[in-house]
């Protein structure tokens, strides 16, 4: 593949990564009592031909398994990572087969998790920034993969892979997980709160992260048993 495709490739990958920037900037600006439509979930909607916010239920109901296939990708990108690390280390040349079969499966789920993720937020259930950054970030980290697997692909088609180019599938791949912890950082947070990775943290790292002390819990000796225990427990957890 020659240097013009390469750049017409990355070129594309930059692009659609800038997208989050270029088309999520109105997102949170909204008149009083207007019902905010983050830019992914009117471009999500605008593929399908649907209404933000009362999409018809199959949508929703396709999109709901989203959480039963966004955990594969990942797990396949993290073998596909070190496989590949380890050939480099051990420069072995043998593990061809495995790597891009386990590459191609993360590119298939993940772009299966961006649409189920898609079709889920045509609800317009969720915080708009953190929606934002989920959808365009998991769509980002798609591309990625799928440029990773791309690239082996060729490589090892061509019969003439060297070094350096196990090396730079091996740059792609890690920019792709470090796009993916944020992403599931977002999508953490869309689930469970923003709140949910840092409630429980100890002081000290609060502290290093700009965060103030954890409040401490006040347990009222006239409370019932119910109220101070049983009720909480229900309220954090159901």
């Amino acid at each position: 593949m020659n240097s013009k495709k390469y750049f017409l490739f990355f070129f594309s990958a930059i692009f659609l990564g800038l997208m989050p920037v270029l088309l999520a900037g109105d997102a949170a600006v909204a008149k009083d009592g207007e019902v905010i439509v983050p830019s992914f979930v009117r471009f999500v909607t605008t593929i399908f031909g649907q209404e933000p916010g009362d999409p018809a239920d199959f949508f929703l109901f396709v999109g709901r398994f989203h959480p039963l296939v966004l955990h594969l990708p990942i797990g396949m990108l993290v073998v596909a990572f070190f496989m590949q690390a380890f050939s480099i280390w051990k420069k072995r040349d043998d593990l061809h087969f495995p790597y891009c079969f386990c590459l191609g499966c993360s590119f298939i789920f993940s772009v299966l998790a961006v649409i189920f993720g898609a079709l889920l937020s045509m609800s317009n259930e969720y915080n708009a920034d953190l929606i934002n950054r989920h959808g365009w970030g998991g769509i980002l980290f798609s591309l990625l993969v799928g440029l990773a697997f791309y690239l082996k692909y060729k490589f090892l088609k061509s019969g003439q892979e060297n070094m350096k180019q196990k090396k730079a599938s091996l740059v792609v791949m890690f920019i792709a997980l470090n796009v993916m912890s944020l992403v599931g950082h977002d999508g953490g947070s869309l689930t469970h709160g923003p709140d949910f990775l840092t409630e429980k943290a100890p002081n000290i790292l609060r502290n290093l992260i700009g965060l103030p002390d954890k409040p401490e819990e006040v347990v009222n000796p006239e409370g019932t048993v119910y109220n101070e225990i049983i009720a909480k427990f229900f309220g954090n957890n159901c």
